[in-house]
């Protein structure tokens, strides 16, 4: 063999060599080979600090290539569990943080986790608060000294109560109905005396909130208005100079401040990545009250944000604004932080183990001091309210809203049966059925309840065949800031919206149930339109009956607004001081519109403006008349009397007053209520209504921080 030959074989040979090192190497370098070398490592040969080395790597070198990266820390910490080494807990929290794509990985490490902190400390209790037999109150707070809980009472009205926990009493510090010129209290808060709180007061007919302060003999101030939207009291402070509060502003943003208790100024601290929206330009005002504490020595404020389609994590911001620190930082949703009495761990509601915790961190001089540890499991519908030296305050909750139908004979007007509800989505509201003209469709409106601190969804219709069937859903998505007069039937018998905007503009929406489209459009309005309550369509449906809210005292109106012209014209005029309840109701032909203003029915002409008022013997509050088919009766609620009544329908007779109660409260749940109206079918045989129930406990959690930390 020649000398050029023998070259040319050592050079191919030379480089078949270096190209199969290569192809090793980089058979080697794949993550998949890496993988299976590392289980192998962990799982034949047992040695787990070598497997764990691999598992890194991997993640170090490919933690682009999530599909297999994500495995290696996974497998990090089965090794670690082991091992008996309390890092399996970082590693399975490094799959959550970043590989949050991969579901799989991250359902295998939310489960682990849950299994490692699913035990709570033995020292740990919980005991009930408010005995079940007493009156249940709606976000609750606990008094500084532990003797006393504020919540929101809703049998007549919604006003602020005070439960003393020793003697079992209940008082009243406010005494509002459900008429358009009362008020609303919700989000109370306790100064550090606890002699006043501080909480929502906002009357029904106004756009934005107010906050006043209350004493316990129900002495009462406005501290502040905010024309805006939102204002949500959060904390009082230990010195008593000032309340934390969250405060919409007009761009739909929302800032964290200090309201000064002297003069009712705002300062604001930060902005919140978090926007407030809800119905009427309200923020979520519970949860978003929920979302910052104060430090007991005053230099600390303990918040939660994140954007509003995100989790959110738990900061420190010093009072003066200026410095802020990340405490939590987590894939999780974190929520709701409080501070110990002590001031040395703030705990805090999260979903960072599968479902809703409470959790705690170690804090000084406003830093974390250690990692998140899990305190007790298992807090789905609960909220956190005060934290005093007696313990640490809950609220858990649940909420049901149902459409029924009760069936009766046209004639005799007897009860057939009980209440049946009717299958509807589950949602948190579902208010106002309404019989279509011809009785083939009964309709309904859903709204979601926000969760913590998110936005509330936009409300949806749902309309089902009378006759049985499923219900069909239809988005209503408002472009438009204000809301009136949605899901009535036009005359036609399609489904209909007003609404109108903060420039004052109207606009009327209109639903084809044959192709579920909205037709939107603008028409013309008439000064003092912007706000108004209830809402009836004229015959022709070329126009609409409304009540304008009007100033408290003055004399209200009953008007007709033509949608082609803008025109308004005044059909019916009440007395000076009187209150008519939101509902207005047609009559089937059109000719009557029936009305309430406390314990009277009011009946209109809509030709001649002619009214009649029906009063009744037992002098009982009625609300949202409905009529029956012949026009000779109207079906309406009638307002509890007293605390623990039960909910009731009566079928009231147009022409001698005369009532007949359908004793349908003995059928419903304890504490259920009739929300909004009823509404009697075209045939005369069913009558529809919506139904809350509610159930809540108020509950002190004690010893919560485990000695070891």
């Amino acid at each position: 063999m020649n000398k050029k030959l023998l070259a040319t074989v050592f050079s191919a040979l030379v480089l078949a060599t270096a190209v199969s090192a290569a192809g090793a190497a980089a058979q080697a370098e794949d993550p998949g080979v890496m993988l299976r070398a590392a289980i192998e490592k962990e799982e034949v040969e047992g040695d787990l600090q070598k497997a764990i080395e691999l598992y890194r790597a991997i993640v170090l070198r490919h933690g682009g290539r999530t599909s297999v990266a994500a495995k290696a820390p996974l497998r990090i910490g089965e090794c670690y569990e082991k091992l008996g080494n309390t890092e399996a807990v970082k590693a399975y929290e490094a799959v959550l943080s970043k590989f949050p794509g991969e579901a799989e990985a991250v359902a295998e490490a939310r489960g682990r986790l849950a299994e490692l902190r699913k035990e709570a400390p033995a020292a740990l209790t919980m005991t009930r608060l408010i005995p079940p037999e007493a009156r249940e109150l709606e976000g609750p707070a606990l008094s500084p000294d532990g003797t006393k809980v504020a919540g929101v009472e809703i049998s007549t009205g919604q006003n602020l109560a005070v439960y003393d926990l020793a003697s079992g009493k209940l008082e009243y510090l406010t005494h509002y109905g459900w008429k358009m010129d009362d008020h609303a209290v919700w989000v109370p808060i306790w100064s550090p005396t606890g002699r006043e709180i501080v909480h929502q007061d906002n009357p029904f007919s106004y756009d934005g909130q107010e906050l006043r302060i209350t004493d316990l003999a129900g002495k009462s101030r406005v501290l502040m208005t905010n024309p805006e939207g939102g204002l949500a009291p959060c904390d009082w402070l230990a010195d008593g100079g000032a309340i934390l509060a969250v405060r919409g502003n007009k761009e739909k943003t929302a800032s964290l401040g200090l309201i000064s208790v002297k003069d009712g100024t705002f300062r604001e601290l930060i902005s919140l990545e978090r926007p407030y929206e809800n119905r009427g330009g309200d923020m979520p005002s519970y949860w978003m009250s929920g979302s910052a504490d104060a430090s007991p020595d005053g230099r600390f404020i303990a918040f939660a944000d994140g954007p509003a389609d995100g989790g959110r994590n738990i900061h420190i911001l010093s009072m003066d604004g200026r410095s802020k620190t990340t405490l939590v930082d987590n894939p999780a949703d974190d929520m709701q932080p409080r501070w110990s009495p002590d001031g040395r761990h703030i705990v805090f509601l999260s979903d960072r183990s599968g479902s809703r915790g409470l959790w705690g961190v170690a804090v000084r001089e406003g830093k974390p001091e250690g990692v998140p540890f899990q305190i007790q499991e298992g807090l789905l519908n609960t909220d956190l309210g005060s934290w005093t030296r007696t313990g640490l305050q809950t609220w858990s909750h649940v909420i049901m809203s149902e459409i029924c139908v009760v069936d009766i004979d046209p004639r005799s007007h007897a009860v057939l049966g009980k209440p049946r509800v009717m299958e509807f989505p589950r949602s948190s509201w579902n208010l106002a059925p309404r019989w279509s003209p011809d009785g083939r469709f009964l309709s309904a409106m859903a709204y979601r309840a926000p969760s913590s601190g998110g936005r509330s969804e936009s409300p949806t219709l749902m309309i089902m065949p009378s006759e049985g069937g499923a219900a069909r859903a239809y988005k209503i998505e408002y472009p438009y800031a204000r809301m009136g007069g949605t899901g009535h039937w036009l005359p036609d018998g399609s489904q209909s919206y007003v609404v109108y905007d903060k420039e004052k503009r109207l606009h009327f929406g209109r639903l084809d149930l044959d192709t579920g489209v909205w037709q939107h459009r603008q028409i013309p309005a008439a000064e003092g339109l912007e706000r108004f309550m209830g809402l009836a369509w004229s015959a022709d449906g070329k126009g609409f009956y409304y009540i304008p809210v009007t100033e408290e005292g003055a004399a209200p109106e009953l008007v007709l607004h033509d949608m082609e012209s803008g025109q308004r014209r005044t059909i019916f005029r009440g007395q000076p001081g009187e209150s008519y309840n939101w509902n207005i109701k047609a009559s089937r032909d059109y000719k009557r519109l029936a009305m309430s203003c406390a314990e009277f029915i009011v009946i209109v002409d809509v030709d001649t403006g002619k009214a009649e008022r029906l009063a009744n013997e037992a002098k009982k509050q009625f609300a949202a008349p409905a009529w029956a088919p012949d026009g000779k009766f109207v079906v309406a609620k009638g307002q509890p009397e007293n605390e623990g009544d039960p909910a009731e329908l009566y079928i009231i007779s147009l022409a001698d007053g005369a009532l007949k109660s359908l004793d349908i409260g003995r059928h419903l749940p304890r504490r259920a209520r009739i929300m909004t109206a009823a509404d009697w079918s075209p045939d005369g045989r069913h009558i529809a209504f919506d139904s809350r129930f509610w159930n809540a406990e108020t509950n002190l959690v004690k010893n919560v921080i485990p000695e070891k930390n």
